[in-house]
This record gives C-alpha cells, sequence and structure tokens, in this order.
C-alpha cells in the first residue's frame, strides 16, 4: 500500500470509491484538470475569469474529497490500538506501551505534514466517510469546500451521541452551500446546542479541561501568548487591560514618560503598545502582589534565555551579526540588542543566558556554555540544543521535552555519542523500539536516515539554530573555549553574554 508506486494508487482507487453510497469515482477529473492548466488568464474576460476561479474551488473540492477516501483507505475506518509489553529499564517488571494508529506516522512523512495534522485530518476523514457521509457526498460535488466539512466535523465532535449527526447535518447543509465556512461553523455550533442541550454542561467542563497559556516567537522579534480561557475569565481579562490603559493615557497619549521608556515605547505609541505594555505590568503586580501576601516581599522574576549566536558576532567580528533566542515552544527569533539590554536593566527580572555558539559557515552548533550556577551542559542538554526538535520527520515538539535515543541501539553495540545519539519524542520512540522504524546513518551533525516499516527513507536534516553568516569558501573563525569568558568584565563586548 505504501510502495510509492503511482500505479497501484490508480489500481484500487476505483474499487475503494465505489464502495460509498452516494460517491462516484469522477472520471471527468482528470480532463478538467487538463482543462485548467492549460487555461490563460489573459484570454478570459473579468467574469470569465471569476466563472474559472468558481470552476477551480469546485474541482478542488473534489479532489478534497478523494482525499478523504484515501486517508480512510490508508489509515483504515477505525483507529488501531496494539498493546505492547517491554521490560523496564530498572528491571522493576514489564509494563504496557499502546500504540495507536501507527499508520498515521507513516502517512504524515510521506505527505511531508505533521502528525497533529494528519491526525486531525484522518480523524475527520474517518467521520466524513461514515455518519457524515452526507456532507461528504456534497464535498464531492463541489458544492461545499473542505473549510465547510472541516467546521461540520469539528462541531460533531462535541456531540457524544453520533445518531444526532444527521439532525446536525439537516440543520447545516442546506445554508452550507451558500455560507462561508466561518458561517457554518457558527451555524453548526449554536446546532449543537440546540440539538443537545442537555450535554452542554458536560460539553463546557470537558472543554475546560483545555485551558492553557503558551507563547510563541513571530516575526521581526515578535511574540505572541496565547491563553485559552473560559469565556467569562477571558472577558474579565481584556476588560482590565483596557481599564489599566485608560489608566495611564490622557488625551490619546501616555502621560508618563518613566513609564514609556521602561517599555521601550515612544511618546506616539499606538493604542495597541500602550494596551500590550498595560497587560505586562498587570502580570507583574499580580505576581508581586502574590508574593506579598505570601510573606516573601517584592519579587524578581527568574528568566532563563537561550541566545544563540555565531562565533563571528561574538567576537565583534560582524558589525550586523545578531542574536537569536526562543521563546516558549516556538522557533528561534532574532533578537535586537535593545531588547537584550533592557531585559537586564528590568529590576524586576533575574536574567540568566545559555549561550550557544554556532559555526558562522554552517550554523552548526559548536559550544554550548550557561551563565548560571548549573554545571557544565551534559550530553542530553548538548542534543537537545543541537536538535531543537524530535527528530522524527514532522515532529516539532520540543526537544526538552524528548528522550535520548541511540541511533543503533545500545543492546547492539551503539555507543552513547553524540553522532550515535539523538532526541526522539516519547510517541516516536516507542514507534522506532517496538514498530520497525529504524535510524541509521546519524551524523554528529543530528542529521539521519529514518526507514518505516513499510521500507520508506526519510532524510532527516536539523534546522540550523541561526542561518550562516559567512560564506562557506571563508575559512570560519576558531570558537571561543567552552564556558566564555565572564561578560561581566568585559562591557565593550558586543552581547553581555
Amino acid at each position: 500500500m505504501f510502495d510509492g508506486c503511482h500505479s497501484s494508487i490508480e489500481v484500487t482507487l476505483a474499487p475503494v470509491a465505489s464502495r460509498r453510497d452516494g460517491w462516484h469515482p469522477e472520471s471527468q477529473l482528470g480532463r478538467e484538470d487538463a482543462l485548467l492548466r492549460h487555461l490563460d488568464p489573459e484570454e478570459l474576460s473579468p467574469d470569465e475569469a471569476l466563472s474559472a476561479l468558481v470552476a477551480i474551488q469546485e474541482h478542488r473540492a473534489r479532489w478534497d474529497a478523494l482525499e478523504t477516501s484515501l486517508l480512510v483507505r490508508a489509515a483504515g475506518a477505525t483507529g488501531v490500538v496494539r498493546d505492547v509489553l517491554m521490560q523496564d529499564v530498572a528491571d522493576r517488571g514489564e509494563r504496557k506501551v499502546s500504540l495507536v494508529d501507527e499508520v498515521v506516522d507513516e502517512i504524515a512523512c510521506a505527505l511531508h505534514r505533521s502528525y497533529g495534522v494528519v491526525i486531525r485530518q484522518v480523524h475527520h476523514a474517518r467521520v466524513l466517510y461514515g455518519p457524515l457521509a452526507r456532507t461528504h457526498a456534497e464535498l464531492a460535488a463541489g458544492r461545499i469546500t473542505l473549510q465547510h466539512a472541516s467546521a461540520i466535523a469539528e462541531q460533531a465532535d462535541r456531540l457524544v451521541d453520533a445518531t444526532a449527526y444527521e439532525r446536525l447535518q439537516d440543520r447545516v447543509l442546506p445554508y452550507a452551500v451558500a455560507e462561508t465556512p466561518a458561517q457554518t461553523r457558527s451555524r453548526a455550533r449554536r446546532a449543537v446546542v440546540a440539538i443537545d442541550p442537555s450535554g452542554e454542561r458536560t460539553r463546557r467542563q470537558r472543554a475546560r479541561r483545555g485551558c492553557d497559556v503558551s507563547a510563541y516567537a513571530i516575526d521581526d522579534g515578535m511574540a505572541i501568548v496565547e491563553a485559552r480561557l473560559p469565556l467569562g475569565a477571558a472577558a474579565w481579562v481584556i476588560a482590565t487591560v483596557d481599564a489599566s490603559t485608560r489608566c495611564s493615557v490622557r488625551d490619546g497619549r501616555a502621560s508618563d514618560p518613566e513609564w514609556l521608556s521602561r517599555h521601550g515605547l515612544e511618546p506616539e505609541a499606538t493604542i495597541g503598545q500602550l494596551r500590550a505594555a498595560a497587560f505586562v505590568d498587570l502580570i507583574r503586580a499580580g505576581l508581586s502582589d502574590t508574593d506579598e501576601t505570601a510573606g516573601v516581599g517584592a519579587t524578581r522574576l527568574n528568566v532563563e534565555v537561550q541566545v544563540m549566536v555565531d562565533a563571528a558576532t561574538l567576537a565583534g567580528l560582524d558589525a550586523d551579526g545578531v542574536a537569536w533566542t526562543q521563546v516558549g515552544s516556538g522557533a528561534p527569533e532574532a533578537f535586537g540588542r535593545e531588547d537584550l539590554v533592557r531585559l537586564l536593566a528590568d529590576p524586576t527580572t533575574h536574567a540568566s543566558f545559555r549561550r550557544m555558539i554556532t559555526d558562522p559557515a554552517t550554523g552548526a552548533l559548536v559550544d554550548r556554555g550557561a551563565r548560571t550556577y548549573a554545571p557544565s551542559p551534559s550530553l542530553t542538554a548538548w542534543l537537545a540544543a543541537r536538535d531543537g526538535t524530535c527528530r522524527f520527520p514532522g515532529c516539532v515538539r520540543r526537544a526538552a521535552r524528548c528522550e535520548v535515543d541511540h541511533a543503533v541501539d545500545f543492546a547492539d553495540g551503539g555507543t552513547t555519542t553524540i553522532g550515535n545519539s539523538g532526541m526522539l519524542c516519547r510517541r516516536h520512540h516507542n514507534r522506532k523500539t517496538h514498530a520497525g522504524w529504524e535510524i541509521s546513518d546519524s551524523q554528529p551533525d543530528g542529521s539521519c536516515i529514518l526507514t518505516s516499516p513499510a521500507g520508506r527513507r526519510y532524510r532527516h536534516a536539523p534546522v540550523e539554530l541561526i542561518p550562516p553568516t559567512i560564506q562557506r569558501t571563508a575559512p570560519p573563525p576558531a570558537p571561543p573555549p567552552p564556558g566564555g569568558t565572564d561578560a561581566r568584565r568585559q562591557p565593550e563586548g558586543p552581547f553581555p553574554f
């Protein structure tokens, strides 16, 4: 089934699709695709171009319906759980490991999508292929898009009784053909409450288990703090931020220059900037009040910042070099010197830094030091800094939350070295140990080849910590010795770490 041969997929397509009532293999898909590929937009009038856009959307919907059928064929109509008994490493007896939908990892790798995306797509495909068959038929006919179908499937998940799916489709499908996906999602949300009002309390309690606060970096030195809260709590947070902002603003401008300076803002700061600064102040004030109530007194928040910098920038050879830092679970982003200095000068924050120095020619990690009380980094810390995430294709779980894996098992003579070791999350570690996945050609830079149980090979190439800044033909400068020097005795250095 996963041999990579296109002809085998074409052979199995028609009999699989024809088993579904209301879904017939569209023989014109190939012809439509060829016609659309040869359209010349320059030869069309604006009205004809609009008609072509509608045709493309309908055509794409039919392909999406076909993809959902293929996902079900590849992954199965229902989830598969396989229990494996394994010997505890501490010799405390056997323990059971449950492997759920192992084939989803194979699909994710083959399609170059993340596991989280594919498991959600497979789940929706199974629902559309089963109790939401009418929604699938509308998608296959091109009358709704995949976004409409996914919106209905997401809301159907809130219903405990699958027999209510028909009532949900009765209420939503007649309108979905003329509405946007957002309107369809809203209508389906209200329909769920109307269909099962007695289950609303249970759904709210279940949803509260998903409350969380996270942060991730975005472009240009910015980050997003995201909070999933109950509706009432969210309304209180926004009202509090608005009230605090109004207290700091007079005639549309902040009235306290010192407050503006503390947040790195100009007098012409936008209202959005002022609200963001007020939000930060509220968090700090809340933390201070909590500690004072507990008898601790004024607090200094301990913040550990992982700063990545290449050797040329650290040595001052590259005047335009920047440092990079990681916020939450996001990817490293550029971190300006002024932001770093502001963080160091903040009296409410005690900032400690982990310095990671990379080769400016290759971007590979060459040294990982620490400005903390902790001893020199262990092999696990080095691997976590090098890999960044789980080494399994498409997995983005942070390496700090993963486990050290031997590419060649220790029992088979593998050594605990940088070249033979890497980070795998618990799920993918179990896949390698118990589900037939293999790692070969593991290199000190973190690259390796993963081979699936079906024999497909996937090359893992780790993302460099920061982009290389020197041409590969130029000899890179020698990295500083591990541990570096104390920046407090070198204030003239380009970065204070």
